[in-house]
């Protein structure tokens, strides 16, 4: 405790390495359970590619096959409306397709990719040539999984490394007023400081208690990050 005590009253900075180790374990956690809960969708990647390939393009249009219609869409399951599909159709017998009246999917042509959605219809050339075989593509979904976690886990690390920062921010605040309430001075490094370590430490907190079955509201998490930050401010030192 008096170890924690001389980092928040005496130690440097804002607590920024602590910022970012809370933000890597966070990212990394994040982007690990978003892996390996895409993994399910593979074998249904793998069945749309074998009822779709193989497709040859030369010159930006599909040239094999030629003159098909190929149904590859996502059963949905069945609703209050019926049965539900998301299409996922090649037709190489037309250049361009009307998608006035076309449900959300995704339409291939000789040309053309249509996605199409409520909010839009976006339409994409092919490349200039691209073949791709009928096989087996579980290696090179599992590994494009992996790469947009690694690349996700970057993304989510900057990101989260922003808001606690704020976050430590909002709570130097908090603790400014609560210090006063406690007739206790604690400069804004310090404040900082034990902001970032309440917020780890309750944060901590809330992910442990969650593989129990109880989950933390927001607002209980502020309430018990405002209590930890009065406790701390309680045994500091005054500052001369």
């Amino acid at each position: 405790m008096n170890k924690i005590l001389n980092y928040i009253s005496a130690g440097t900075g804002f607590g920024t390495k602590i910022i970012i180790l809370i933000s890597l374990i966070a990212s990394v956690i994040t982007a690990i359970y978003l892996r390996n809960a895409s993994e399910q969708f593979i074998p249904g990647a793998q069945n749309i590619a074998d009822k779709l390939l193989p497709i040859k393009i030369s010159n930006h249009m599909i040239t094999d096959p030629a003159g098909t219609i190929r149904d590859a869409s996502i059963d949905l399951g069945a609703t209050s409306a019926g049965p539900q599909r998301f299409p996922i159709i090649l037709d190489t017998t037309t250049d361009s397709l009307n998608t006035s009246n076309l449900p959300s999917g995704i339409y291939l042509t000789r040309k053309y990719i249509y996605t199409v959605s409520d909010k839009e219809v976006r339409t994409v050339e092919y490349a200039e040539s691209l073949n791709l075989p009928k096989a087996d593509y579980t290696g090179q979904f599992s590994s494009f999984l992996t790469y947009s976690a690694a690349a996700l886990a970057v993304f989510m690390l900057i990101g989260m490394f922003l808001a606690y920062f704020l976050a430590a921010l909002f709570y130097s605040f908090t603790a400014w007023l609560l210090s006063a309430i406690l007739r206790k001075t604690v400069a804004f490094d310090s404040r900082m400081r034990l902001s970032v370590l309440c917020i780890f430490a309750v944060y901590l907190l809330a992910f442990l208690i969650k593989y129990i079955g109880i989950s933390l509201s927001g607002w209980t998490i502020f309430i018990l990050i405002l209590i930890a930050q009065a406790v701390v401010i309680k045994f500091l030192p005054l500052e001369k």
